[in-house]
């Protein structure tokens, strides 16, 4: 005969099964979960995207507005035309260009474009709590229209740097300037379209690039382009468009670590020392070793030593040359006057030269 079970027994087996045990499982994934999303960067990129407002406080003060001022105009000077200087310019210099810069060393050193400050005389800088001050050209490079300033004050809020190297095309930037010269500082938001090799009128020798969507219009120039946590990815350069509309063009940024080493040589040197050899590259058709010489300049290392189009460049300092970008760029960091050894192939036969680079013609402003 079988034996009913005792009623409490039934309650709590079914406590246990239909209760606690399901409290149990959903207590321990969450807890889980919490785990997960605390140590997965992924997780903390989807939570913090929601909004951008701490990047932008931290970055801000690091962005300044940079006025290029042009002199006196003579003429105001003639009796005849006082009246007129009075009226039109109240005695002031004119404001010739505007554009955006980035505190990038806490002793008074701003990264900006060249091309902002490149026709004023005097050039002056707006910081984010809104006093101005006269500021040095220390130097400017046409290379890679960037321009080093330096202001009389110490302690400021320089950006911090993050590496460009490690931004991914679809991260999330923001760009960082005065656009318009509506001053007041703006910020866009986009994400990385694109890294690496652009030829563009405006700027003839750099060609290392971030490529973003967000817009950067007329006085963004020489901002900053930040990542999500405020830290400097790129000064942003210009924004480019086939058909002049900036709907369908692409915003560029030179990274940061060209930036500072550009920074670096002007307050060294005055100057950015890059080496030349003199010849221009292009790549082999696929599965082909080597690089061929297209041209080689006249006057010019490779021509004095004998390099002639046509020829398979090889190796140089016995390192094997990669792609013709790659090799242009190792040629590029290469200080003049420096003494390499060039293994190249001429009508099958192998040979080998040394050749003492020179200074590349774009270097200074």
């Amino acid at each position: 005969m079988a034996v009913a079970p005792h009623p409490a027994a039934t309650l709590s087996d079914r406590l246990l099964r239909y209760v606690a045990l399901p409290l149990a499982i959903g207590t321990a994934v969450g807890f889980a979960l919490l785990w997960y999303n605390a140590t997965d960067p992924g997780a903390a990129v989807e939570q913090e995207a929601d909004s951008f407002a701490d990047a932008v406080t931290r970055a801000a003060p690091a962005v300044v507005s940079v006025f290029s001022l042009a002199a006196h105009n003579p003429l105001c000077e003639l009796p005849q035309f006082r009246a007129m200087c009075e009226r039109f310019f109240r005695g002031q210099p004119s404001q010739n260009s505007l554009g955006s810069g980035v505190i990038v060393r806490d002793d008074g050193y701003i990264l900006t474009n060249r091309h902002v400050i490149a026709a004023g005389e005097d050039i002056v800088v707006a910081f984010n709590d809104g006093s101005q001050i006269l500021a040095e050209l220390v130097g400017a490079d046409s290379g890679t229209d960037l321009a080093v300033l330096k202001v009389p004050r110490t302690g400021l809020p320089a950006i911090e740097r993050a590496s460009s190297d490690n931004a991914r095309v679809g991260d999330f930037v923001l760009a960082i300037g005065n656009p318009f010269g509506i001053g007041v500082q703006a910020v866009s938001l986009g994400i990385v379209s694109a890294k690496g090799n652009y030829q563009v009128d405006q700027t003839p020798y750099n060609d290392d690039f971030i490529q973003t969507d967000a817009a950067i219009n007329p006085g963004n120039s020489g901002g900053a382009l930040i990542d999500q946590y405020g830290r400097l990815l790129g000064i942003n350069t210009l924004f480019y468009s086939g058909s002049g509309r900036g709907s369908d063009g692409v915003g560029l940024a030179i990274p940061v670590e060209r930036a500072v080493a550009v920074l670096d040589q002007i307050i060294e040197h005055g100057q950015v020392l890059r080496g030349w050899l003199g010849v221009l590259l292009h790549d082999p058709p696929r599965g082909e070793a080597g690089l061929f010489i297209v041209r080689v300049y006249a006057r010019t290392p490779a021509a004095e030593a004998g390099l002639q189009p046509g020829d398979l460049l090889m190796t140089i300092n016995d390192e094997p040359v990669g792609t013709a970008r790659e090799a242009t760029l190792k040629l590029r960091d290469t200080d003049p006057g420096s003494e390499l050894k060039i293994r190249f192939k001429r009508d099958g036969a192998v040979r080998q030269v040394k050749v003492t680079t020179a200074l590349f013609p774009l270097s200074g402003s």
